[in-house]
């Protein structure tokens, strides 16, 4: 939780450093018409970090794998990301959206990696997938509207579908040092609701565009799984109309679970 609040941090410091330059632009926000619902969709450059570990399926403790220093998986790539929201009334807000991201590598092993019920020795050649992806919907409430500029906060519920999975052919083995004769592939995959609560700055830029700043936590402690994923993101959209977006931004993606 220690990486989530300090990059937590880092937003409110960009957001307090719009916030104190916004005052020079002049503009409407696109959403300032009672009960309409909008949709967004766009591209994301995305910076992803991924820590996770699979326990055996006799239960015990094993070690957390860093997947993009141990298997050469890319830390950035590009996809797209559905959003929406539904302005209730005034300052009340129902936000929902998507998001999927699937990356794979493939390295060398510098250690032994001990993954779900096998042992990948030093030296074996792994290939390596990360797939994750988010259903969610949450309220969030305009605590502070000035003409440009929203500040939000939001609590709501996610369905989460991660999974990651590493697979050999030789140099593997079982606990207890057994060679495993022929391919092996080992998959681990979690799918569940998860709470989350958030941030959002929001600024005008124009009657049609908006700057948006965001981050969304995700933890849980339970089920056999602990961990934490942290979602931040800056993104600018142009509406084409009343009830449409389109537009693109960075994203800030991190995974520890276990």
């Amino acid at each position: 939780m220690t990486s989530l609040m300090r990059r937590s941090r880092h937003l409110f410091v960009m957001a307090s450093i719009v916030l104190a330059s916004a005052g020079i632009a002049q503009a409407n926000f696109p959403q300032d018409v009672p009960e309409r619902v909008q949709f967004q969709l766009g591209g994301i450059a995305a910076s992803v970090d991924t820590e996770a570990g699979l326990s055996p399926a006799g239960g015990g403790v094993t070690a957390v794998v860093v997947f993009e220093d141990a298997f050469d998986i890319p830390i950035r790539d590009e996809t797209f990301r559905f959003d929406g929201t539904w302005q209730m009334t005034g300052r009340h807000r129902l936000d929902f959206g998507y998001f999927n991201l699937d990356r794979a590598g493939a390295r060398f092993t510098a250690a032994d990696v001990e993954w779900g019920d096998y042992i990948f020795e030093q030296g074996a050649f792994v290939e390596a997938g990360i797939s994750s992806s988010f259903i969610y919907s949450a309220y969030r409430y305009d605590f502070m509207q000035q003409d440009i500029v929203r500040v939000s906060g939001s609590f709501g519920i996610s369905y989460m579908d991660l999974g990651a999975s590493l697979a050999a052919d030789g140099m593997v083995t079982d606990p207890g040092g057994t060679p495993i004769v022929g391919a092996v592939e080992e998959e681990g995959d979690v799918q569940l609701p998860v709470p989350l609560i958030g941030l959002q700055v929001e600024i005008a830029l124009h009657r049609r565009v908006t700057l948006q700043f965001y981050s969304r936590f995700f933890f849980i402690d339970g089920f056999g799984i602990r961990g934490g994923i942290n979602d931040t993101n800056v993104n600018l959209t142009w509406f084409a109309n009343e009830h449409f977006g389109i537009g693109g931004g960075y994203q800030r993606y991190s995974i520890d679970v276990s």
